[in-house]
């Protein structure tokens, strides 16, 4: 963090829109944990105390307090994903970012089938065989439309907490950082699920179309796999 008594010359010039917001936040954050953690107490006190001196600061200098300011909680803010625990503000969504991070639902790509498949020919393949392809990348997309509602879902009361991290980081920065764009994803998919545009309607309605496919197809193959195991069964039981 940048120590207090930094030179003018490594203070930025412009005041990052808003930054003041983000400051308040991460003062409430620090300062509930400062209860039960030294550091983040005294990180608490030190963002307000140069808030207070740089809104207090007149001419020349509040120009330079506030750009000292703006970049010490642009700093911290930087290094907010390796805070300790209960003090992070995107805490609450690190379980679903790491299974993002595995899963990557938004990826059209199949997970199960990467190679481009070359167009069938009558020589190369059955139709039996080009069936059950087809059936691959049935069940590929399937599963990416369970995986993102699930995502959705799971994530509902954690992305309630993070709105105002999310439009002060907006306001203050241009944030980088990969856990915005998941929450923007997460956040489409929960409004796609629950108000959806016309269009997203109709999206919704051909997923619903892929997933009853999904159903039957898996109906299907347990019930031939069940009656496989029926006649294992019956063959062991003869004497």
């Amino acid at each position: 963090m940048t120590d207090s008594t930094s030179s003018d010359e490594t203070v930025p010039s412009t005041l990052p829109t808003d930054v003041s917001e983000l400051g308040r936040l991460l003062v409430r954050q620090l300062g509930r944990a400062g209860i039960h953690n030294t550091l983040a107490g005294w990180m608490s006190h030190y963002i307000a105390e140069l808030m207070q001196a740089a809104e207090a600061a007149v001419g020349d200098e509040r120009s330079v307090k506030m750009a000292l300011c703006s970049q010490v909680i642009l700093e911290l803010w930087a290094k907010a994903d390796v805070l300790p625990d209960g003090i992070r503000p995107f805490q609450g969504l690190e379980p679903i970012l790491r299974a993002l991070e595995s899963l990557d639902p938004g990826d059209d790509t199949p997970r199960y089938l990467r190679p481009a498949r070359r167009p069938y020919k009558a020589d190369e393949e059955s139709d039996a065989s080009r069936q059950w392809l087809e059936c691959v990348e049935g069940l590929d997309y399937s599963a990416r439309i369970l995986i993102r509602f699930c995502l959705a879902r799971a994530s509902e009361g954690a992305l309630d907490t993070t709105k105002e991290w999310v439009i002060a980081a907006k306001l203050a920065t241009e944030d980088n950082s990969p856990v915005l764009p998941v929450i923007r994803f997460l956040s489409d998919e929960t409004k796609i699920i629950e108000d959806p545009s016309t269009e997203q309607k109709q999206d919704l309605e051909e997923r619903l179309r892929r997933l009853e496919a999904f159903s039957l197809m898996a109906t299907t193959i347990a019930t031939g796999i069940r009656a496989e195991l029926e006649e294992l069964d019956a063959g062991q039981d003869q004497p």
